[in-house]
């Protein structure tokens, strides 16, 4: 339960940053709460909201938070594998790599900023509640809202390159497109090695109790 709690807020938080971004009103936040339906379980985290049903932008953003820990969680996981100085942002990463994270290990901060990223990779993928929020999101708005999005993207690049000719400005978003990339995919790789080091042999272990009751 200790270990859920750094993901839980990063998982909640990321559902508000996006919130906020695409101007959605957010009325709570919730972490841990007594599930309505079982005093013996716990709703870990929530966040209620509201948006203009009028705006295309809002409902894009109705499914973009539903998938915001999957978009923000593996950089805040990059973040913190920044931070414990042995691996950089950025950096093309793969599986040998993280093992070799994990086998050099040693002080205290490297074990607390393992465990954030466990933590946070755990709770990095939307839950079922989050993909039925992201179906009430889709609508002929949201759609007319992507093709605008895509349209005036597509001529602001268009302006930038052959109009104002901003080579400099072009290829400092490349590179900081380059750099995003290669962080979430880095704290993808990571989520993923946490739930197959910790989420599924606790599942293991919870059916083989389940069968051996049985």
């Amino acid at each position: 339960m200790a270990l859920s709690v750094p993901g839980v807020i990063a998982h909640e938080l990321s559902h508000a940053t996006i919130n906020v971004l695409f101007g959605h009103k957010i009325d709570k936040i919730g972490w841990f709460a007594p599930h309505p339906g079982s005093r013996n379980r716990i709703t870990l985290g929530y966040v209620h909201y509201r948006y203009d049903t009028r705006s295309p932008l809002q409902h894009i953003g109705v499914v973009v938070s539903s998938f915001a820990p999957a978009l923000l969680c593996p950089l805040m996981i990059s973040g913190l594998l920044a931070l414990s100085g042995r691996h950089d942002i950025g950096n093309p990463i793969s599986i040998e790599s993280v093992w070799d994270f994990l086998a050099g290990t040693r002080n205290v901060r490297d074990i607390a900023i393992t465990l954030l990223v466990f933590s946070i990779g755990l709770h990095s993928s939307p839950s079922l509640a989050d993909y039925r929020g992201a179906e009430s999101g889709l609508s002929l708005k949201a759609l007319w809202g992507v093709l605008l999005a895509i349209g005036a993207g597509y001529f602001s690049w268009y302006l930038m390159t052959r109009w104002f000719e901003l080579d400099g400005l072009t290829n400092w978003l490349q590179w900081w497109a380059y750099v995003l990339w290669q962080s979430w995919f880095q704290g993808v790789v990571f989520a993923a090695v946490s739930l197959a080091l910790i989420y599924v042999p606790l599942q293991l272990e919870e059916r083989l109790m389940s069968r051996s009751r049985s």
